[in-house]
């Protein structure tokens, strides 16, 4: 194999994984804030990783315990609410030199930029071990800044949920391993009915205006199928798409 052409041809696909994630962020902006909600559950890796810049950046989040302003900075600094009008131009303006995404897609062994739950033996039974989100120690300032990083810890939620479940009931289909599946472990609808935990996660949401909880009316059906993108079951000899291991 020519060593140059392997090195050039990894560079082009990190550049052109790199304009994905710009347009997926820049289409981020320019929707409702349910649908940013929607896109936070099932983000890549990086693209959630780079929606955290952004947010940053807006004001939306900040790290927990971060030092605040002092007092006497210029006026300039404090700039009060953030201005929806101005959002598409706070978003979209290039960093100062080139921002590392949080993990190089092309290190990784398998799908590269989905979130892994990996499948480990511990003495006689197999385990789950769920992935972090990047965002922890990270928490919302402003209105949609706590909506997405609830969303991303109901995300994580909804994974050690679906771990404790796979440990739970399929003990075998983790032993086995990728490569013997032939189908669907269950249905996703047979899956809310037999998981209370996961149905409430998935049935409520938080209505900041009444400070109360509401059930929605499809009782998360239509939210698992979000959770269940960008993230695989990972065995040391492959992976499997999380989703294929639940049927519509």
């Amino acid at each position: 194999m020519n060593v140059g052409m392997s090195v050039s041809a990894q560079n082009t696909a990190r550049v052109a994984r790199k304009v994905e994630i710009k347009i997926q962020v820049s289409e981020f902006v320019n929707v409702d804030v349910q649908t940013r909600v929607n896109a936070i559950a099932s983000a890549s890796v990086s693209c959630l990783a780079e929606i955290q810049s952004q947010l940053l950046a807006a004001g939306e989040i900040k790290i927990e315990d971060e030092p605040e302003l002092e007092e006497d900075l210029p006026e300039e600094e404090d700039e009060g609410e953030f201005d929806s009008s101005d959002e598409d131009e706070v978003w979209n303006e290039e960093p100062d030199g080139e921002r590392e995404i949080v993990s190089d897609p092309s290190s990784g062994i398998f799908r590269r930029d989905n979130f892994e739950i990996r499948v480990v033996k511990d003495g006689d039974a197999w385990r789950c071990e769920v992935p972090q989100s990047g965002w922890e120690g990270v928490v919302g300032v402003k209105p949609f800044g706590k909506k997405a990083v609830y969303a991303v810890s109901t995300r994580m939620q909804v994974y050690l949920l679906l771990a404790i479940w796979l440990e739970d009931h399929h003990q075998d289909f983790l032993q086995n391993g990728p490569f013997g599946f032939e189908r669907p472990l269950c249905s996703q609808k047979k899956l809310l009915d037999e998981n209370r935990q996961l149905r409430e996660i998935l049935g409520r949401m938080f209505n900041r205006k009444t400070k109360d909880w509401c059930k929605k009316k499809d009782c998360g059906k239509s939210s698992l199928s979000r959770y269940l993108e960008n993230v695989d079951l990972v065995w040391p000899e492959g992976a499997l798409p999380l989703k294929e291991c639940f049927g519509g």
